[in-house]
């Protein structure tokens, strides 16, 4: 069965998570320390590149919010491309809510991607993209989601309106770029962290934003692109 996976496998939303080789191990994930200051680390592979190793991860991963290391605690705020590439014996993961960048090609090729089910994809609060066919039509995101990958929805021309929830904090780039949106509903008090592609062709959209907001949203990248905002009783 051909993977139809628009959120091309992946792509971060902050600066970018890139490929690279671990630095430690605890309790069998590998990880790569990403900024030495603030103590945050991203799940990686073994070895120096994704294809050194063979199913370093298998079965159940369930990935810790935090991790300490030679009497240091790192927090866990990424999952690096390609990290778990070709495990196809992984089954299950779990990732804590400290995520917010997940890399290109994470899960390629893992068993857990394969068996779930076509339709938006979600892990933790993270929307990945979609499976399988294009979504049409009305898209309402799961309540809780706090995140939306770069490239998710990009280029689905029959999305015509999107909810965003409250408790969204970022929306990558080029996520909901090429859509033909006609409503885009968003219930965040704070406007989420875009890139101003992120919604590229859609600037006719009408814009429906909480009571109160519009001057935060008007001076905000991305959203500050749409030409109709107008705020919700």
């Amino acid at each position: 069965m051909i993977l139809r996976l628009l959120f091309v496998c992946l792509v971060s939303i902050g600066a970018g998570v890139v490929s690279f080789a671990h630095d430690f191990e605890v309790g069998g994930i590998f990880y790569k320390v990403i900024d030495a200051t603030k103590k945050e680390v991203a799940v990686t592979y073994k070895g120096k590149s994704p294809h050194d190793y063979a199913n370093e991860y298998v079965d159940s991963v369930v990935i810790p919010s935090k991790v300490t290391y030679n009497d240091k605690e790192y927090m866990v705020t990424a999952i690096a491309n390609e990290a778990f590439r070709g495990c196809s014996g992984l089954k299950k993961l779990e990732i804590p809510n400290s995520v917010i960048e997940i890399g290109k090609n994470a899960f390629l090729q893992t068993a857990w991607l394969n068996n779930y089910p076509d339709g938006i994809v979600y892990l933790g609060n993270c929307c990945l993209g979609y499976k399988g066919k294009k979504p049409v039509g009305d898209l309402e995101l799961k309540s809780d989601t706090k995140i939306v990958v770069d490239y998710a929805f990009v280029d689905c021309a029959d999305l015509k309106s999107v909810k965003i929830p409250h408790s969204m904090i970022k929306i990558g780039e080029s996520a909901f770029s090429g859509c033909d949106l006609r409503i885009l509903t968003v219930y965040c008090q704070n406007p989420p962290l875009c890139k101003n592609n992120t919604f590229d062709g859609n600037r006719t959209a009408l814009l429906l934003i909480p009571k109160g907001t519009v001057v935060d949203y008007a001076i905000s990248d991305g959203w500050c692109k749409f030409c109709k905002l107008y705020e919700m009783d």
